[in-house]
């Protein structure tokens, strides 16, 4: 069932290729005629409260700064993201690093990661009160669940299930085309679970309310049982790092330095993303912003955007122990260690 999985996340990946009809070298941006940059960046999953710091950052002018005209659109999951990159669509992308490692073992190798968002993996479950899901594992069992094709935590679930220990072939799967059909399906009943973030349930929780759902909602985090792996980091193109490392570099810090702010300013990161043209949920972007905070400062000395070779290194072998990536893979082949060091701004939340 794993290697099934493995194989099935590689073929999506191929066909999306196929679909943009492109190479996998997608061309480096060069200057307009302002002098900035051009750039392309997908957030993860769509546009949520966890995606406001690049907008704030836009907005702050950070990007601009670094010589960059930044343009965020959605993201689609790290497999499609991970196409859309190497189609030349986008320049930079946001991508689940355990996935990203995944797709690397399968063969997919035109990407490097050189900075991390979440120290910790922000995957999770989080269920319909009321539709007989615990807080155990073993009670998805039976159940029916969500997802968006090609999603980390689809794909990450069998590995879950296994070190949950239960049987992740008793789980009946609902693919939903539309990111944003996810909440709105399990609120109407339609689903007994979804696929989630540590971060979004913030907003799943606003749905269910809002369409009338009395109760908690139950959220199953995998990092309960995958402790080593880490969350959401950054990705381009093998070419644009070769071709175009200062510029690498410049996005790289503008991004880090836009998430330092933003975490120590929600306020402002919410305000921009509620406000016209995005319209995000009033009163829940603060709250997600507010929850990347322990997912994004887990070192005890207030630095972010770090990943360690070593701990890398046990994420790879905890996904070969589960059949998820075959042969040895060496962490350094895809990710830029020298530039995905751990930094720090003096604007962060107060405490870290």
């Amino acid at each position: 069932m794993v290697h099934g999985i493995r194989r099935a996340f590689g073929a999506a990946f191929a066909v999306l290729l196929a679909v943009t009809g492109c190479a996998t070298n997608g061309t480096t941006p060069a200057p307009s005629a302002s002098g900035l940059t051009p750039v392309v960046a997908l957030t993860g999953f769509g546009l949520q409260g966890q995606d406001a710091y690049l907008l704030l950052g836009e907005r702050m002018g950070f990007f601009r700064d670094a010589g960059i005209a930044l343009e965020v659109q959605g993201g689609k999951g790290t497999s499609d993201n991970m196409a859309i990159l190497a189609s030349g669509r986008a320049q930079f992308v946001t991508s689940d690093i355990t996935a990203a490692s995944i797709l690397f073992g399968g063969g997919h190798t035109d990407f490097v990661i050189f900075a991390c968002v979440y120290q910790r993996m922000i995957a999770a479950i989080t269920a319909r009160p009321g539709a007989g899901i615990t807080t155990s594992p073993k009670s998805l069992e039976g159940k029916t669940i969500g997802r968006f094709p090609g999603s980390a935590n689809s794909e990450l679930f069998p590995l879950y299930a296994q070190l949950a220990g239960f049987d992740a072939s008793k789980v009946n799967w609902q693919d939903i085309s539309n990111p944003d059909d996810l909440k709105p399906n399990l609120a109407a009943g339609k689903l007994d679970a979804i696929t989630d973030t540590l971060i979004g349930v913030n907003g799943t929780a606003s749905v269910l309310k809002d369409n009338g759902v009395a109760g908690p909602a139950v959220v199953l985090p995998f990092e309960q049982y995958l402790t080593d792996p880490y969350g959401n980091g950054w990705a381009t193109t093998t070419r644009i790092m070769t071709e175009q490392p200062d510029l690498v570099q410049r996005f790289h810090d503008a991004v880090l330095k836009s998430l330092s702010y933003a975490l120590a300013h929600p306020d402002q990161a919410a305000a921009v993303i509620e406000a016209d043209p995005y319209h995000y949920r009033p009163g829940v972007a603060q709250r997600e912003i507010e929850a990347m905070v322990p997912q994004v400062f887990t070192n005890g000395d207030g630095t972010l955007g770090g990943i360690d070779p070593d701990r890398a290194t046990r994420a790879v072998s905890i996904l070969q122990g589960g059949g998820l990536i075959t042969g040895d893979l060496d962490p350094a082949a895809y990710i830029d260690f020298a530039m995905a060091r751990p930094v720090q701004f003096p604007q962060r939340p107060g405490g870290v």
